[in-house]
């Protein structure tokens, strides 16, 4: 049974505060560069998550969290997720930043 757990996806309309509620678990030492492969971003995945909701950066922080919560439910892992972020492809497809939302609102699991 998978245990991967997340709030709702960013872009469904929730309000910051449901978001807030769920960044309680979230560790605060995790940096944007785990995904962006940067270690000058040093956001925290709970810094962007909190504070930019709606983003394709908050989208990309909650996958990866997703993602190494249970890499084995998971619809896609670290290593595919740091290279979608940056080649925004998805197989030969290359995606806009909206369209990499909408693939990523769809791999949610909730409790």
């Amino acid at each position: 049974v998978c245990s991967v757990t997340s709030g709702p996806a960013p872009n469904t309309g929730s309000s910051p505060s449901t978001w807030q509620a769920n960044l309680d678990s979230v560790d605060t030492d995790v940096t944007f560069g785990a995904i962006s492969g940067s270690s000058s971003d040093t956001r925290t995945l709970k810094s962007i998550l909190a504070g930019e909701p709606n983003s394709l950066d908050a989208h990309f922080s909650a996958a990866y969290l997703n993602a190494m919560k249970d890499p084995d439910c998971y619809a896609i892992n670290v290593g595919e997720l740091s290279s979608l972020y940056t080649q925004r492809k998805l197989g030969t497809a290359t995606l806009s930043g909206d369209q990499i939302m909408g693939y990523l609102s769809q791999t949610w699991l909730n409790a």
